[in-house]
């Protein structure tokens, strides 16, 4: 079995000699590996590092670099392109592996699956300090899905516990290569920050389709540094929302207790009083009024939301104490 780990990147040469390292060290394992970088036109010197770490890593590495910057959604695409394994491991470059991830994942690639899921441990921008122990997508322990028709998909959605349960989270996500390949990719998703999610969704609408749930934290997540968030903070909130109605949009428009379900894990993912605090924290008139639209879209009438506009500064205090954030988030969902 050849994995190939899908890596785009973009000015990320210390995190991603990490991620590197974290791969090669990995516990004993039968896998065939590659590393498939696709380097979104970095100024770093990630380029002159490439013949070291596969030198010092031992690990073939399949290198494109883009002439210019071609954003992030297409780098994404780019970086699965160059993969040649069964299985391609789509990768943050500033994430980690755990140390047993490969050992783990090998006998559970035998059973063919189309995608594998893991979940995360979340550590803080140093990969240190534990900030949640174990970020699960689903609610229930390790499960496998077969999907034959509308109500596999429903009771999958309904299990989400957050945008992670649909592949919001790129280094979460195991898939087999010709099942992406077999896809005709809509390019309109291009600027989403969610095109690989499309890919993912559509092969669940083939006949007997699959995933597998593990809910392992396999992958180490490097916390506080979200490129989206360069934009603002209302602006990365706002991403999911854009994203993922257009995916609801497109993919499920003509059955609406399956579109229903899917638009339901998007309000898990952010708590409607907490999140409308944070917007109007951060947000300016505009994204405030794209916010409305939204809410109004998942139920949520205009004038409660202008209310709660008002209440703003709390979010700012709020956000200052991560357990009080959490505890705020589970009473107000």
């Amino acid at each position: 079995m050849k994995v190939s780990f899908c890596i785009p990147t973009y000015n990320r040469a210390v995190y991603l000699e990490s991620l590197l390292q974290s791969i090669k060290l990995q516990k004993s394992h039968g896998l065939e590996l590659e590393i498939c970088i696709s380097d979104n036109a970095s100024e770093d010197g990630t380029d002159k590092l490439i013949p070291v770490w596969e030198k010092n890593f031992g690990i073939p590495i399949r290198y494109k670099k883009h002439e210019r910057n071609i954003g992030p959604d297409r780098n994404y695409l780019a970086a699965v392109s160059l993969a040649s394994g069964d299985y391609c491991w789509i990768f943050g470059s500033d994430d980690m592996l755990q140390s047993d991830a490969l050992a783990f994942i090998e006998s559970e690639l035998n059973k063919g699956f189309d995608i594998y899921l893991c979940d995360r441990k979340e550590l803080d921008i140093n990969m240190s300090v534990i900030k949640n122990e174990h970020r699960k997508w689903l609610s229930n322990g390790n499960k496998e899905y077969i999907f034959n028709d509308d109500n596999d998909r429903i009771n999958y959605f309904n299990s989400c516990k957050s945008l992670g349960g649909v592949f919001s989270y790129l280094s979460s996500i195991i898939v087999k290569c010709s099942a992406w390949n077999n896809i005709k990719f809509d390019a309109s998703f291009i600027g989403t920050a969610y095109p690989h999610v499309y890919i993912l969704l559509k092969i669940l609408e083939a006949q007997g389709s699959s995933i597998s749930y593990i809910s392992v934290p396999l992958v180490l997540c490097r916390g506080d540094n979200d490129t989206f968030e360069s934009s603002g903070k209302a602006r990365r909130i706002l991403i999911d929302y854009m994203g993922y109605f257009k995916l609801s949009d497109v993919l499920y428009n003509n059955k609406q207790i399956l579109k229903k379900s899917f638009e339901n894990i998007l309000a898990k993912e952010r708590p409607y009083i907490y999140t409308t605090l944070m917007i109007s924290s951060y947000a300016d008139s505009q994204e405030k009024k794209s916010y409305c639209s939204y809410q109004k879209r998942l139920g949520h009438s205009k004038l409660v939301t202008n209310l709660l506009f008002l209440f703003g500064p709390a979010a700012t205090v709020l956000k200052k104490s991560f357990f009080l954030k959490e505890m705020i988030k589970k009473i107000l969902k």
